[in-house]
């Protein structure tokens, strides 16, 4: 693990463990960097700013666990694996969702749903389309992603993993009967 790397999880950590007794928009990058024993400039030579760090967070933590298999998995497995990371992680990512405003994790977390929705789409769709236009798929794909989004952050706020958990066989379905509609 390079050096940059060590630095950048040892500010994510940091992050998170402020994240425990701070709201996200009370926390500052000197309260970062103070809490992880580094120079505030060292922040900045990793980061542009908190906001880019959730990003990193969020998209090292899902490379490491659930996007590696993106392709290797079903959209069920890949549903669950969600699920229990998110889970796992819940009172980090639910304060994340709780925070709106500009730069919030809420878009971040939907254009991973909008991934998930196309690989649902695309593995769904394995013979040529029969005129739907890519406007349309477009929508699909937007469409289903915010309400993705959405049943996520819910499991987050209502804590009912196994609950959520049943219910995926229900999103699949209901994805690809209206995929099999076009």
């Amino acid at each position: 693990m390079t050096t940059s790397l060590i630095t950048k999880k040892k500010i994510a950590v940091s992050l998170k463990k402020l994240m425990k007794t701070m709201d996200f928009d009370k926390i500052s990058i000197v309260d970062i960097m103070e809490e992880a024993h580094l120079r505030r400039q060292t922040f900045y030579s990793h980061f542009i700013d908190k906001y880019d760090l959730v990003e990193w967070v969020f998209q090292n933590e899902l490379t490491e666990q659930i996007q590696d298999n993106l392709d290797y998995v079903t959209a069920e497995t890949l549903l669950s694996q969600l699920a229990y990371f998110l889970n796992a992680n819940r009172d980090f990512y639910l304060k994340l969702f709780q925070f709106e405003g500009q730069n919030d994790f809420q878009n971040y977390f939907l254009h991973f749903c909008q991934k998930i929705i196309r690989k649902i789409q695309a593995d769904f769709d394995k013979t040529p389309s029969l005129g739907v236009t890519t406007e349309g798929r477009d929508f699909f794909i937007e469409y289903h992603s915010f309400a993705l989004a959405y049943y996520y952050r819910q499991l987050l706020e209502q804590d009912k993993l196994e609950t959520f958990l049943d219910e995926i066989p229900y999103i699949i379905t209901m994805l690809n009967a209206g995929l099999s509609a076009w």
